[in-house]
C-alpha cells in the first residue's frame, strides 16, 4: 500500500506544529480503512483494482482510491451505482483525483 502525502503537507513549514495539524485536519477529514494507489493507471484497471480490494473487505469498512485517469469520475460513479457500494466522498487536486468508498 503506497501513502500518498497532499501537496499542502509536503509545503506546509514542518517546524510550526499548529500549523502542520491544521493541515492534517484539513486534509484528512476522513481517514479510510485501506487505500489503493491507481495513479498512472487508465480504465478499466482502475475500477477492476478496486473491485479485487473492495471483495475482500467487510461491509461498513472505506477505501481512499487515488487516480489519475480523466475519465475515473464517470467510471466510480457508474462502478458504485452497479455494484451498491457508496462513493462516500471525491475530489480533484489537479490531475490527482480521490474517491471514498464505503464497502457495501
Amino acid at each position: 500500500m503506497r501513502v500518498c502525502i497532499p501537496k499542502a503537507l509536503q509545503q506546509a513549514d514542518r517546524e510550526s506544529s499548529g500549523a502542520y495539524d491544521n493541515l492534517i485536519r484539513e486534509n484528512f477529514e476522513e481517514m479510510s480503512d485501506l487505500s489503493l494507489d491507481a495513479a498512472g493507471l487508465n480504465c478499466p484497471l482502475p475500477i477492476l483494482k478496486t473491485k479485487k480490494i473492495l471483495n475482500t473487505m467487510t461491509t461498513g469498512q472505506s477505501l481512499e482510491v487515488i487516480a489519475t485517469d480523466p475519465n475515473s469520475l464517470d467510471d466510480f460513479k457508474a462502478f458504485c451505482k452497479a455494484s451498491g457500494h457508496t462513493l462516500s466522498s471525491t475530489s480533484q487536486d489537479g490531475e490527482i483525483y480521490r474517491f471514498l468508498i464505503i464497502c457495501k
